[in-house]
Order: C-alpha cells, then structure tokens, then sequence
C-alpha cells in the first residue's frame, strides 16, 4: 500500500500519526511524507492562505496516482496553515482524481483549541509503536516540546494515545476524522 502524510510544518507528521507511521512501515507499506513548510525560520510560516490554491496543489499533484491512503490536517485546527492544507489536500485527492482513502489527523496544541475534533476511525497501534513516535520527537523535534501540561509533552501525548485507545477498545490509539473512504 502507498502511504502519503501532508502537513504544514515540520513537527505536524508525527505529532499527528507517528505511531500510525510506525505501524505502516512495520507492515511493508509504502510511505512518503510531504511538509509544505520548512519550520520557524520558514517566511512562509503561518501564511499558506496567502498562497493560491493552484500553486500549493501542484506541489502535491505528483502523488495524486500513486496514494492510496492520504493522512493530513483536521479542519477543525486553530492554526491557519493547518486548516489551509487540510483543504489543498482535499482539492488534489478529489473522487474523480483519486481513489486514495483521506484521514484528518489531531495535532495537539493546535487541534484541541479548535472546533470540536470528532474521530470516527481509531488505528491500535502497539507500545513499540507509541514509544518510538515519542523518540522520534524526541530526536527530532526537541525544540517543539514542553513540559506536562502543555499539549506538546511527552506524557500528553501518551496520554491521548491511551485516551483514544480507551474509547476504541484498545491499549493506545491514534484516532483520525474520515475525510473519504
């Protein structure tokens, strides 16, 4: 299966499905990841609305035959650059394009302070599979973390991935918004 994750920042991809990366790669999958921004430092950072539709999709177009599965932002996100990915994603991946399924992911610190996120598809994943999103951060993208309680903590994020565990019957889960299926 060819696996495709869209985010706006650097950070997004495993904040929002680490552990579902995770789980593709353990099972053969293909998996390509596409950031739209570059981090902080980006001049484009927190100004995708400002950028027509057209050009951000022809960054994405490539992909289009070859996803069968697409992981992106929620709608619902606070921050602008999410939401305005979400919608590039949805234009690019449209029915009479693609056949690829669209799941929206929760970013926490940008997700739970927008309108109601309400996942419909939750994804077990193992603790292999949740410690190993945790290292990535870790490694990777220690300057976007912080202390407990702030959402972008090592013990929230496990927290809400034993959350959306217990309210889909598992040990830990990531949970997504069916975009198309």
């Amino acid at each position: 299966m060819n696996v495709l994750v869209i985010g706006a920042h650097p950070d997004d991809e495993i904040l929002g499905c680490g552990a579902v990366m995770a789980k593709h790669k353990r099972e053969g999958d293909d998996l390509k990841v596409f950031l739209y921004g570059r981090g902080r430092l980006d001049p484009q950072d927190q100004k995708y609305d400002l950028i027509p539709i057209p050009e951000l999709v022809s960054y994405i177009t490539k992909f289009v035959g070859w996803a069968d599965v697409v992981y992106t932002h929620s709608d619902k996100d606070l921050n602008s650059d999410h939401r305005r990915v979400n919608e590039v994603s949805r234009v690019a991946f449209r029915p009479h394009l693609s056949k690829a399924k669209m799941y929206a992911f929760e970013v926490p610190s940008s997700t739970e302070l927008g309108s109601p996120f309400n996942p419909n598809v939750f994804v077990e994943v193992d603790e292999d599979m949740g410690w190993n999103k945790l290292r990535t951060l870790r490694e990777f993208y220690k300057d976007e973390m912080r202390l407990f309680p702030h959402p972008r903590s090592e013990e929230y994020i496990l927290s809400l991935m034993k959350i959306r565990g217990a309210q889909s019957g598992y040990r830990l889960a990531e949970a997504f918004e069916l975009i198309r299926g």
